[in-house]
């Protein structure tokens, strides 16, 4: 399917890609609200199953379809909010802001996204949200898989490894952690690799996506980037 479909009914879909640290979530936002898009990290989707897992003591490796089952009684709820983005609500609870980086749920949100019935009722989810909104949706597996023939905008967004330590490292210290620059750079390698090497919808780079690389750019000169991609895209319809 060609990636301008959509346009032609004036709806927007921008994918956003990335390995972790690379600014998807930050740069997603900032688009967004210029552009006056909705924004959707899907990130968070798969931190809240693994919160959600974490608070009721699944066994996540044997029970996968509890886990569907959970989420099919409304247990996760995204409500859309005033900035353009979703709070994301746990049992009635927001948790939006508490679940960026709780450490002791990283592991479990690195082994859910392996799981493949949790990864497809997830995409279904991802993709009922898409269809109702003009939307950019940043994550994993957005460009190869979520959005793949409806995307207008393909975006693969990248860093050194060393600017993504940083970054995230800033990020952590805002919240008040403290971390080691070199255990936060571990990490991350570690995440590369585990998305990289996963046998469902890892992280690749697809053929139509552009690829940017933030190692030397500020949020809003990224962002800036994009939008003139998008400029562009819809010049040519």
């Amino acid at each position: 399917m060609n990636v301008l479909t959509n346009l032609i009914n004036r709806t927007l879909k921008v994918a956003i890609d990335g390995p972790a640290g690379a600014g998807k979530s930050t740069v997603s936002q900032y688009v967004a609200n210029k552009m006056n898009l909705i924004h959707l990290d899907t990130g968070l989707m798969y931190r809240a199953v693994a919160f959600m897992v974490y608070q009721d003591k699944v066994d996540y490796v044997a029970d996968s379809i509890k886990i569907i089952n959970m989420l099919k009684s409304d247990k996760i709820k995204f409500k859309k909010n005033q900035e353009g983005g979703f709070n994301v609500c746990i049992n009635n609870i927001d948790y939006t802001n508490s679940l960026q980086y709780v450490s002791n749920i990283n592991k479990i949100t690195s082994e859910i996204a392996k799981i493949s019935e949790i990864r497809e009722y997830l995409t279904w989810w991802q993709r009922s949200i898409a269809e109702e909104y003009d939307i950019v949706m940043s994550g994993r597996d957005i460009c190869s898989n979520v959005l793949k023939d409806i995307a207008n905008l393909k975006i693969f967004l990248t860093a050194s490894v060393q600017e993504r330590a940083k970054r995230r490292l800033r990020q952590l210290r805002n919240l008040g952690i403290h971390r080691e620059l070199l255990d936060v750079k571990k990490e991350i390698l570690l995440r590369d690799k585990t998305d990289s090497e996963r046998q469902i919808n890892r992280l690749m780079i697809p053929s139509d996506a552009v690829i940017i690389d933030s190692t030397c750019d500020s949020v809003s000169k990224t962002a800036s980037l994009i939008m003139a991609l998008l400029e562009s895209v819809d010049k040519s319809v």
